[in-house]
């Protein structure tokens, strides 16, 4: 007997949010043969609020250095608050443990089998880090904070 073992992707509406990056890791993707970067967000302010992934290309085996128009890099330089310096390490740890402006939207209209989405399989995704909110650090007090990130396992 086949029994689900995910939970349903997240859905909230398309539109701009608040959101702390928990994790950002770089892994080969196998379905697609690309490298990706994967930053996870969460929203400590808000209870119930679903954990959204955002995910960058970084290319093909293996993974150059990010061009100058790549979004990984410009996405890199708006958590760093400045330009990598000339042979710096981009380090995707940049991303974590700060506050971004993001935007997020609903994934592709298709699926991979170029099959639409419907209401059920669609869900939301970090399209675009715009900006550090309040230089990237929480204003809360820290025990709403630890009780926010404990229940990702993160505290």
């Amino acid at each position: 007997f086949l029994v689900c073992d995910h939970d349903p992707h997240p859905q909230v509406p398309p539109g701009d949010y608040e959101l702390f990056c928990t994790e950002a890791t770089v892994y080969r993707d196998p379905g697609l043969k690309v490298w990706k970067c994967r930053c996870r967000f969460i929203n400590p302010m808000l209870e119930g609020f679903p954990e959204i992934c955002g995910f960058m290309n970084l290319g093909k085996d293996p993974p150059k250095p990010p061009g100058r128009r790549s979004r990984y890099r410009r996405e890199w330089t708006i958590a760093n608050a400045g330009p990598p310096a000339k042979r710096q390490r981009m380090s995707p740890r940049v991303f974590k443990n700060k506050m971004f402006i993001v935007a997020v939207d609903w994934v592709q209209p298709t699926q991979h089998d170029g099959k639409p989405h419907n209401e059920h399989t669609r869900y939301s995704l970090v399209k675009e880090i715009k900006e550090l909110a309040c230089g990237g650090v929480i204003k809360l007090p820290s025990t709403q904070v630890h009780k926010s990130l404990s229940k990702f396992g993160l505290s």
